[in-house]
């Protein structure tokens, strides 16, 4: 069996600014912008031709409560989204969470700590486990049967736990160690001062674990080794994947209703994608809840 995980935000995103500059129009319905919409159906087409996967699972962001609540600071610099993207997400969300296929949302809980749980439990237990998104925090998961797929111009690219030794120089399981020492903008993450890409591979390499890697930090910083300490276990609780305790798939109920509303917008090749991706993937259109406790029973197919 080959496990498909998607990345939603992450995708709608990247669909809505490779269609998008400040300043002009993008495509629209009426006030309503629709252009990530389409492009982000149009690359769920790519995707799952080149996948070719057996079971598809899509993951939802519903806040970063966790992270937030030891680390106030916690994304807090992002930029305010362009409001035709800040229009379609909700949409897009319902697309989702309506149409008949699986996907994980959990409350308080971002996406990326969703799908890498699923992975996690997934791993070793089916043929291949493939996870859709551009967001390097998934390369700490990769490794064995888990692979990450790219989106690379038009196609989607292989990533396994070679590709990511090579581009950042430490395997997927020094990965949240690396990031916690060099910081993560994006995420508001500060990392160790004084400590780049090149100085934390030579102090992760044959380093042996969390307490030789802090007492490293503080001999490079000259540092007290309890400052050291500290600093690097809030890191690492910020850039280590977060094991959900409770995680439900579960499949809507409401396709006509999803394909209906994407006829209004005029979203005529979305309106393809989803009729073939709910006629492919999604069941008779009852209600799905599958319980945690299942939930990895369920990963075995």
């Amino acid at each position: 069996m080959r496990i498909l995980l998607i990345d939603t935000n992450n995708l709608a995103c990247r669909a809505f600014y490779a269609t998008y500059r400040p300043g002009v129009p993008v495509q629209s319905h009426g006030d309503i912008a629709t252009n990530a919409i389409s492009k982000w159906s149009s690359m769920l087409d790519t995707l799952i031709d080149q996948a070719e996967p057996d079971r598809v699972i899509f993951g939802l962001d519903c806040g970063s409560d966790y992270r937030r609540s030891f680390f106030p600071a916690y994304k807090a610099t992002r930029d305010e989204k362009p409001k035709g993207l800040r229009q379609q997400l909700p949409i897009i969300a319902d697309i989702v969470r309506h149409a008949g296929l699986e996907f994980v949302a959990v409350d308080g809980e971002e996406c990326d700590d969703a799908l890498m749980t699923l992975a996690a439990m997934a791993r070793g237990r089916t043929s291949e486990v493939f996870i859709a998104t551009n967001d390097k925090d998934y390369s700490q998961i990769v490794g064995g049967n888990i692979f990450l797929l790219e989106p690379n111009g038009g196609q989607w690219t292989r990533a396994d736990a070679g590709d990511v030794a090579r581009e950042y120089g430490v395997p997927p399981a020094d990965f949240a160690a690396y990031l916690a020492m060099i910081g993560d903008d994006t995420d508001n993450i500060p990392g160790i001062e004084g400590i780049g890409p090149a100085n934390a591979v030579r102090l992760l390499a044959n380093c042996g674990g969390t307490e030789n890697l802090a007492m490293r930090i503080a001999a490079r910083a000259k540092w007290a080794p309890e400052r050291a300490t500290d600093e690097l276990a809030l890191n690492l609780k910020l850039t280590t994947y977060r094991r959900i305790p409770e995680l439900t798939v579960r499949r809507g109920a409401e396709p006509d209703a999803i394909f209906e509303r994407l006829q209004q917008l005029c979203c005529m090749q979305a309106l393809r994608t989803w009729k073939s991706l709910v006629g492919r993937f999604g069941p008779t259109p009852i209600s799905v809840v599958v319980p945690v406790e299942q939930t990895e029973l369920a990963l075995t197919g």
